[in-house]
């Protein structure tokens, strides 16, 4: 998908059912499954991971890595979609994290295991100075 002069790929790492009801806090369980029920939804929601690789034109930039198969089989297919869409591991020159859970970093560069040569850099993404996002962006009220 192009933007402006760049082009995006999005890029699934698979899904992952997750427990919700266990996972949400400052509720209760019946509360969770009365929202899901209106959403015609059940537990575990089936959640996708992906990840997008933004070719500046020059250069590959991986926004999430992926979860590699931290979570089970049902993870970790970002490197075969990033292949399958034309490009290689050994691509990507940098590589940023929307937010610090194992769902964008698990397959992250590390020194026991690289599938990315040279190793890209590897950061956060910027925060919004007034929201504290990660979004550019944010609807978010400053924290006061």
């Amino acid at each position: 998908m192009p933007l402006g002069s760049f082009e995006i790929t999005a890029l699934s790492d698979g899904t992952v059912d997750l427990p919700v009801d266990k996972l949400l806090t400052n509720t209760t369980a019946a509360k969770v499954q009365a929202a899901l029920m209106r959403a015609y939804l059940k537990v575990p929601v089936e959640t996708s991971v992906n990840g997008y690789l933004v070719n500046t034109g020059s250069k590959l930039v991986l926004i999430d890595a992926g979860a590699a198969g931290l979570f089970g089989p049902t993870l970790g297919k970002l490197l075969a979609h990033l292949r399958a869409s034309g490009y290689t591991p050994e691509q990507v020159d940098e590589i940023y994290l929307t937010h610090m859970h194992a769902d964008t970093w698990a397959a992250s560069p590390r020194p026991t295991a690289r599938p990315y040569s040279p190793t890209p850099r590897c950061a956060p993404m910027p925060r919004n100075r007034a929201s504290g996002s990660t979004r550019p962006h944010s609807t978010r009220r400053p924290r006061r």
